[in-house]
């Protein structure tokens, strides 16, 4: 696991889902994905999610990373997992899992200056959950036992009804930065040059020739 990528003066930067057992688990986004096939910059990806982490409030690990190198290419996996404290008792978590197939670097002209890009096909897939730990409240308070029923229909509703609106817009507000951060480069390498030609790269499943990247997101 990566080091926390969040900082510590962060409102509630420090605090994390400390009780994972028997959570009530409500998922709200559904592998909601975006796609892009083309050229961008690797190093700015990870950079443009710890921002978007730091600027919402949320506390952003990297719980799995993989590469599979192959001759000409590699792919990539990371799983990212953010979080929010919300309330007492309620969390909002937003996983991202990158797929990253046949990246390679590209030397091409860029605004009149040689670059470095990479290019790939990319698949961002993300979800979304309200997480809340309700019970520990009730089991710490045995002598209202027999209200849970009460409160938990007509008073916790409306808190749930806020939190889950704000994992909501806080999910699709990272799900359209990621879209944008494509879309730039969509936009920036639309009628780039290649200074390296290689022309059997096609035919190894590698992202070649001149490069227009495509963005697309999928709904589930």
């Amino acid at each position: 696991m990566r080091p926390d990528m969040s900082t510590p003066d962060t409102p509630r930067g420090m605090e994390r889902i400390a009780l994972w057992e028997r959570p009530i688990k409500e998922i709200f986004i559904d592998r909601e994905k975006v796609h892009y096939h083309g050229l961008f910059e690797l190093r700015a990806f990870r950079p443009m999610i710890v921002q978007w982490a730091k600027q919402n409030h949320y506390i952003l690990d990297e719980i799995h990373g993989s590469e599979l190198v192959e001759e000409e290419s590699k792919d990539i996996h990371i799983h990212f997992l953010l979080q929010k404290k919300l309330a007492e008792y309620y969390f909002s978590v937003i996983t991202m899992e990158v797929h990253m197939e046949h990246l390679k670097d590209k030397e091409v002209k860029l605004s009149g200056k040689s670059r470095t890009l990479q290019g790939a096909t990319v698949e961002v897939t993300f979800n979304g959950f309200l997480m809340s730990f309700l019970q520990y409240r009730w089991e710490s308070k045995p002598w209202f036992y027999f209200l849970r029923t009460v409160i938990d229909k007509f008073v916790y509703k409306i808190d749930r009804n806020v939190y889950q609106n704000q994992l909501i817009s806080d999910a699709g507000d990272l799900m359209n930065k990621t879209q944008a951060f494509f879309l730039l480069y969509q936009q920036r390498t639309g009628n780039i040059h290649e200074l390296k030609e290689e022309s059997d790269e096609g035919k190894k499943g590698g992202v070649g020739g001149e490069q227009k990247g495509e963005v697309a997101t999928e709904h589930s």
